[in-house]
Parts: C-alpha cells; sequence; structure tokens
C-alpha cells in the first residue's frame, strides 16, 4: 500500500520533469527559430 503511493508519486515527479524538459526544449527551440526570422527578415 505503501509502496503503491510512493510509486505513483514518483511517477508524478518523472513526468512532471519530463514535461518541464519538454517545455523548455520547444522554448529554446521557439526562441533559434525567431532569431534565424529575424535575421532572415534584416538581410531581406
Amino acid at each position: 500500500m505503501i509502496f503503491e503511493g510512493v510509486t505513483k508519486v514518483f511517477i508524478r515527479e518523472m513526468f512532471n520533469e519530463d514535461i518541464l524538459r519538454i517545455i523548455n526544449s520547444l522554448r529554446r527551440f521557439l526562441s533559434v527559430t525567431v532569431d534565424v526570422n529575424t535575421s532572415h527578415s534584416m538581410k531581406l
């Protein structure tokens, strides 16, 4: 019973970590894309 609760919390924590990592990666990707687009616009 206790082990089951710990496992659920552990899985939830891992899940949250993954989501945060994915969000950070997406944000980084978006900022890079925006930088590339603005530099292209500047050249044009």
